[in-house]
Order: C-alpha cells, then structure tokens, then sequence
C-alpha cells in the first residue's frame, strides 16, 4: 500500500497583510495574475461553456457540477501556490474544496441574482420600542 502524498503549503498572509483582512474582510493582491494567465482563464472557462451541454450563447451559464474538474487549467486552480497559503492560513487542515463554480452572464439584466451562502439577511428593518 503506497503513503499518501502530503504537500507543503506556500506562504499566505504577511503580517500586514492578515491585519488589512481582519480589519476590512478582504484583501486586495495586485497583480496576482499577469494578463496572460487572465486570457487563459477566460479562454478555458469560454471553452467549457461551448462544450457544456447545458450552455446556451447569450443566455446566463452556471454549470453546478463542479467546474474546476471539467479542464486541467481549472484543475489546477485548487491549490495553485498564489493563492492556497492565504485560504490555508485562515482553515489549516481543515481546508477543502466545497465547490467550484463559473458565471457566466451576457450584457444587460440577466434576470440572475447573487446570493450569499449563509443565512438570509432580513428583508425589514424593525426599529426598536
């Protein structure tokens, strides 16, 4: 029986770094893809759409099923070393991959809407007594 093979993960935050997100709730890297790597993603992304066998031009896309297993450049976006210190050092062991999506959305109202993962926000504000 072979051993699992464990990686190391890169570095994530710097000191600055980590307390800019704590304070703000994001973190801005610029620069963190070259303009090449941009054309590659939108390439492969345009790619797996025209292949995807629910994908209708001008129509908003959103494949469910996982897109990061649909192409190896997608694939390797998982725990590419930009980018997966940062999540490591906010989950450690515990990081995972739960989802990965794409959205597509043509120009003008796609009649779509972006929604949050977590419990839904109220739509009333009561005031106190």
């Amino acid at each position: 029986m072979s051993q699992p093979t464990y990686k190391v993960a890169p570095p994530g935050f710097t000191r600055e770094q980590r307390e800019a997100f704590d304070r703000d709730g994001y973190l801005l890297i610029p620069d963190a893809l070259s303009p090449e790597e941009v054309r590659l993603y939108i390439e492969t992304i345009e790619r797996v759409a025209a292949e995807h066998p629910d994908y209708r031009p001008n129509r908003p896309f959103t494949p469910w099923t996982g897109v990061a297993q649909l192409h190896p450049v997608l694939t390797e976006l998982i725990d590419h070393p930009r980018h997966v210190g940062f999540a490591y050092d906010l989950y450690g062991e515990l990081l995972k991959l739960h989802n990965s999506q794409c959205f597509l959305r043509p120009p003008g109202n796609s009649n779509t809407r972006w929604h949050n993962d977590g419990a839904a926000p109220s739509h009333t504000l009561s005031t106190p007594p």
